[in-house]
């Protein structure tokens, strides 16, 4: 990932195999990030969190000029964006708000840009804004502290494996025997058989194994990554059937966690649904949003909205079929 500007201060960004830019702090969590196995997990966690977040709202009745994930990447990314029509054509762009601002801190005048270099200034009675949140802000900022933690915690776990491994010292006599201890090292590092000519080694002299006792702890940070996994699920509101259904069982706090989950929505569901009540005064439209879980394949929920109920079905499914969430014990 090559880096680029980006026009929020402090933040850079990451250009993305799309082409697209993602936003990153400059002095952030990924500014933590070590060497490049933990960058290169971080991409792959970064962009299935991004890919979560785009697929969360469901647009309803959009003018069919309108692509949806337009729209959500836009919010995502960027913050904000535009409904506006151009020589009568619904169009969805990125902005740049631009002052001055009224007593609400509403910019009073907009520039509406495009990935093909159009740009226009309009005022800001002549669009519709949506943002993504009411403090105007991507959800990829907040998913970057997440997807850099599941990184260090994936590279730590290749760490620790390898170093669990008996670390053995080899001394060699001359170059040829150097050559062959390596390469015979680089056979015990990837798992392979180590097969080595003794005619002319002394193997008693020439290697020495000294056990570290390294504590095998890919266990206790697989329960760790699973946890960061679930506060980031639960920061897009995202409920984890499974995760709800073990913290039911041991605590009375499910309660708590399900308003935060609804919170967590509620932030970006009710910024959108300002734009839809706004658009649909000015427009005459009559679009909506609502929040969209993939709940239940075999149940023919896949790609629904969210309904409640549907999850406790789902959760009371899972406490029928299995103790722990995972499947039936052989």
């Amino acid at each position: 990932m090559s880096k680029a500007k980006n026009r929020y201060t402090g933040i850079t960004a990451i250009k993305g195999p799309d082409g697209l830019q993602y936003p990153i702090t400059v002095s952030g969590p990924y500014a933590s990030l070590s060497n490049e196995v933990e960058r290169a997990y971080f991409s792959h966690y970064y962009y299935m969190m991004i890919n979560y977040a785009v697929s969360m709202f469901e647009w309803i009745n959009l003018p069919y000029e309108i692509p949806e994930k337009f729209i959500e990447r836009t919010l995502c990314l960027e913050g904000f964006g535009s409904f506006y029509k151009l020589l009568d054509t619904p169009v969805f762009m990125r902005s740049l708000l631009q002052g001055p601002f009224d007593i609400y801190y509403e910019p009073k005048r907009l520039t509406l840009i495009a990935v093909n270099g159009f740009s226009k200034q309009v005022a800001r009675e002549d669009c519709v804004l949506c943002y993504n949140n009411y403090l105007r802000q991507p959800t990829a900022f907040y998913l970057e502290t997440y997807a850099a933690r599941m990184a260090k915690a994936e590279a730590f776990i290749e760490v620790n494996f390898n170093t669990s491994k008996t670390p053995v010292i080899m001394k060699a006599q001359n170059r040829n025997q150097k050559l062959t201890l390596e390469n015979a090292y680089a056979k015990f590092t990837g798992n392979s058989p180590v097969i080595i000519d003794t005619d002319n080694m002394d193997l008693s002299s020439q290697f020495e194994a000294i056990n570290l006792n390294v504590p095998f702890l890919v266990p206790q940070v697989e329960q760790y990554k699973k946890q960061v996994w679930d506060d980031a699920m639960a920061f897009l509101g995202i409920r984890n059937v499974y995760s709800d259904k073990r913290e039911r069982l041991v605590s009375s706090e499910a309660d708590g966690n399900i308003q935060q989950i609804e919170m967590s929505r509620f932030t970006m569901l009710n910024a959108r649904k300002a734009a839809c009540e706004e658009i649909n005064r000015k427009y005459g439209w009559d679009i909506d949003v609502q929040f969209r879980l993939i709940t239940d394949y075999g149940n023919g929920l896949l790609g629904h909205a969210l309904d409640d109920d549907l999850i406790e079905r789902s959760i009371e499914d899972a406490d029928n079929n299995d103790d722990d969430g995972f499947g039936e014990n052989p």
